[in-house]
Parts: structure tokens; sequence; C-alpha cells
């Protein structure tokens, strides 16, 4: 619509001066532009379009009504102002320069905020050449109310500004990583966008470094051999499915001070957030639980007595050996059931009593 209605405003000039090449006599000429004007003007006042000319040294000519109103303007306020002065002070460089490059033939665009329209809303002002003769003395332009839109993008900027501050503040350590595509299409990369210092702390990388194959040692998980750029690439193209890895171990995993953590990828955008926690503790919480109970069984199957594992229900879960030898059955046997199937009846009411003093 905009470059339609500068357009037009650009045929009026072209008009004029065909008008006036065409009437020699400067009567006829001057009465048959002011018809052309007048007719312009009929044509441009009742638009809903806020249309505006000016000359340019930027002094307001002509403004429709919608223009008037969102200058915050009276009509008879609006000629011989100056657009410049309308806006913020620091705006002011933009709107010169728009006229300008509109008096050198381009078509420009600002946004700027109304000076003096109650708060300061944001409106986009966009110039094009107004040519009379051969020479441009004036520029068309358009004036869009922006401030909602503005106001919105602002407000998402703030929030994220907020979220990315609480990320960082994090101890977790967590990054951003965004795709890298070749020709074809296909994910060849994947470039850091963002990190918090724990992240940039454990893999070495900054802000802007391609990732290439130095997250390759921290995802390995096992014998698994596929790369992080295959497994990342799977969460971006997969539509929305997450990694999650568990108990992943960097170095000499066997080592007395090795690390654990858990890592997670989900797709944001094109690219996905990478983020893991430290879970060494548990792992030697769960090893030397592990080694806890090979050592009770061991301790278990070499004495002869019958040793038995119950739940607080009382089913069986782990059976010794030896009750092979004392009473005829197999641990497999009588692991499940409950631990009065095979005493005496005089003795179950007993049993009952010390388990319910065992919970």
């Amino acid at each position: 619509m905009t470059e339609r209605i500068i357009t037009a405003m650009d045929d009026y000039g072209k008009q004029l001066s065909d008008v006036a090449a065409a009437h020699p006599e400067p009567e006829d000429d001057e009465h048959e532009l002011a018809e052309l004007r007048q007719r312009w003007a009929s044509i441009a006042q009742v638009t809903r379009e806020a249309l505006f000319t000016a000359r340019a040294d930027g002094t307001l000519q002509w403004a429709s009504e919608e223009a008037i109103r969102l200058m915050g303007l009276r009509r008879h306020d609006a000629r011989g102002i100056r657009l410049s002065d309308l806006v913020d002070q620091a705006d002011r460089a933009r709107v010169t320069a728009g006229i300008q490059a509109a008096i050198g033939g381009r078509a420009a665009e600002c946004r700027v905020r109304w000076r003096n329209v109650p708060g300061n809303p944001w409106v986009s002002l966009r110039f094009g050449p107004a040519v009379i003769g051969d020479t441009r003395t004036s520029v068309g332009g358009t004036i869009t109310d922006i401030d909602a839109e503005v106001v919105a993008h602002e407000a998402f900027l703030h929030e994220r500004r907020e979220l990315e501050d609480l990320l960082h503040r994090t101890v977790e350590p967590h990054m951003r990583l965004e795709a890298v595509r070749g020709d074809d299409g296909t994910i060849i990369d994947f470039i850091v966008v963002a990190a918090n210092e724990a992240a940039r702390r454990h893999v070495g990388l900054q802000v802007g470094d391609r990732v290439g194959t130095e997250l390759d040692a921290m995802m390995a998980e096992g014998e698994h051999e596929a790369s992080s750029l295959s497994r990342l690439s799977s969460v971006v193209e997969s539509g929305g499915e997450q990694l999650v890895l568990r108990d992943l171990g960097e170095g000499d995993v066997d080592a007395e001070d090795a690390h654990r953590f858990d890592l997670r990828a989900v797709k944001v955008s094109d690219g996905v957030l990478l983020s893991w926690r430290d879970v060494t503790q548990r792992h030697r919480l769960a090893a030397a639980l592990s080694a806890s109970e090979q050592d009770f069984r061991l301790l278990a199957e070499s004495i002869g007595d019958v040793v038995r594992i119950l739940d607080v229900d009382g089913v069986q879960r782990w059976v010794s050996p030896s009750v092979t030898d004392l009473l005829g059955y197999s641990p497999e046997e009588l692991v499940g059931t409950y631990a009065q199937a095979i005493m005496h009846p005089d003795d179950i009411a007993e049993a009952r009593r010390r388990l319910e003093c065992a919970k």
C-alpha cells in the first residue's frame, strides 16, 4: 500500500510537470495546476492512510486527516512545522536522513517516537521522492502506528533478558546451540549462541565457537559410537523428541576422582538447549550400596544358616543358597513367596509380630 501511495505522489509530480510544459500561458498553466492540486488533495484527504508531503528541509507542506491525528496536531498547527521537531530528540537524525535519502531518489524508512503525543508512541515513517520536472524538491510519505508492536517486542526482549540472566546464574551447565546447515540443508555443525559460565568452563567453548567434535567425548555412552553431531541433529530434526543420557562419564571412568553426569538436549528453534547435571555423588553412593550388597551376599552364602531378605509385606526377595541343604527348596522357588508359607502354623504369629517390629 505504501509503495502505491508514494508512486502516486511521484506520478502527481510528473503530472504537474506535464501540465506546465503543455501550457505556455501562465494563467492557463496556473489554473490547471490548481485543479490538479485540488483533485489530488480531495482524493488524499478522504483516504484512511496517514499521508504527508514535506520540503527538503523537513517542513511539512500537507498532511491527511489521519496523519494529523497521529501527529497529535490540529490542522492549523501542522502546516510549516518541521517533522524533526515532532519526534524525540534522539530520533531527529533518522528523520533528516530519511528525507535526504528520498530527495536523492531512494525510498527510506525509520522508527521514531512522537515527542508531543501523550505516551510518546512509536510510529514508522516512510519517505519517497516527489519529482517536479527534473528535480526533487519535496518528499512524500506515510505514517504507520507501530506502538503496540514495538511495546510487545520490547516486553519480549525484556523477558528473554531476564530468563538468560537467570540461566546464567544457575550452577548447572547449559548452552544453546544453533544448527549450521550446508547447501543441501543438512546440519553440518552447531555453533554456540549462549552459554553460562559453568558450561564454558566445562567444555572450553565460548559464544560464537563451532562445536565440531568437542562434545563427542562428553556424550559418549558406553560402546555407543554415534557422534555428538548426529545425536544433536536427530533432536533438531525429530520435531521435539528429547535426548536424555544418564550416568555419563568423561575420561578414565574407573579413576577415583572420575565425574559422572546426566545430560539432556531439547529442541529450541533450529537448534538445541543442552544441559547437564553432576551426579557423581549419586553414582558413588549407588556403587557403594552395590558393593555392600555384594559383600553381604558373599557372607550369607558362606555360612550354613538360611538368610532371607523380606520386604515390608513379608515377601521373600532374596534367599541364601543354604536353604536347599536345610529345607530342600531352591532359592528361586521361594523368592516372591510369603515367608510364612514354609513355616509351622504355630510360628506364624510370632513371625508376624517380629516383622511388624522391624518395620
